[in-house]
């Protein structure tokens, strides 16, 4: 089942400029206002996640601006595979400029065909009257073992990796792909977070860890967790997360950056 496109819009501080409407600074990332995701190849179950600025909206003199997003996700042969039809949107830029950042995601159904795919994105801005599109090539790989839909919270909302000391922050994701030992037919997921800093050393002796099995449905393609991040000391860091199925011996890793300020 496909999940439907969620688009947050955030205000900046970026000054207004001339040009009429354009799309820029577009970069797929994990999770809303996640860091930059360094490829385009997805497993299936993991979430499609872009960020893009809308950047020369119309803005009326109360600061309004009205526009519309909508998308397409379609295969390497043009078929029309999932779609939203565009949404109208309004916003007030109470810090000025004429930029809207949006965050548009599709989360890619466990059960997705391995194949190159391409994500269209429209912007209308309704008040000028002018439209653009966006599109993004990926690709979904063969369903596999592998750690998927990492996002940064801050509770139950999403957050960028950027915190102050005496934060709490959350690392969510998922485990796909794993497989299950023949006699419980349940699985065995080693997890293990370690943190480094700035000089690529380990801030602790060990990396914290997690684990599942025992009683996993067998309907169950997907496990989701967490690590908690307790933001102790300011600096830059790097967050490795390594996944391990100790029934087909299989891992998978991802890192992402951590930033902490004083």
């Amino acid at each position: 089942m496909w999940t439907s496109l969620t688009l947050a819009a955030a205000l900046t501080f970026t000054p207004a400029q001339a040009g009429g409407l354009r799309l820029t600074n577009d970069r797929l990332t994990y999770g809303t206002l996640g860091p930059t995701r360094t490829d385009n190849k997805f497993l299936p179950g993991d979430v499609f996640s872009m960020t893009v600025d809308i950047e020369g909206l119309k803005v009326l003199s109360d600061g309004k601006v009205s526009y519309s997003l909508g998308f397409q996700v379609t295969d390497v042969k043009g078929k029309l595979i999932y779609g939203e039809d565009p949404r109208d949107l309004e916003t007030v830029l109470h810090l000025g400029g004429t930029k809207v950042p949006a965050s548009p995601f599709v989360v890619l159904p466990p059960d997705m065909a391995a194949g190159t795919y391409e994500f269209k994105l429209t912007v209308r801005d309704r008040t000028a009257n002018a439209s653009q599109t966006l599109a993004r090539k990926f690709e979904v790989l063969p369903r596999g073992f592998g750690l998927v839909a990492l996002q940064v919270s801050n509770g139950n909302i999403q957050a960028p990796p950027l915190g102050v000391v005496g934060q709490e922050l959350f690392l969510n994701f998922a485990v796909v792909g794993f497989e299950r030992d023949t006699v419980k037919k349940q699985p065995d997921v080693l997890i293990e977070m370690a943190i480094l800093d700035d000089q690529k050393k380990p801030t602790m002796d060990k990396p914290i860890t997690g684990k599942f099995g025992g009683e996993v449905s067998q309907n169950v393609v997907a496990v989701p967790t967490y690590f908690l991040l307790k933001l102790s000391r300011a600096g830059n860091f790097t967050i490795q997360l390594r996944a391990t199925d100790q029934v087909s011996k299989k891992t998978s890793s991802l890192s992402i950056p951590l930033r902490v300020l004083e």
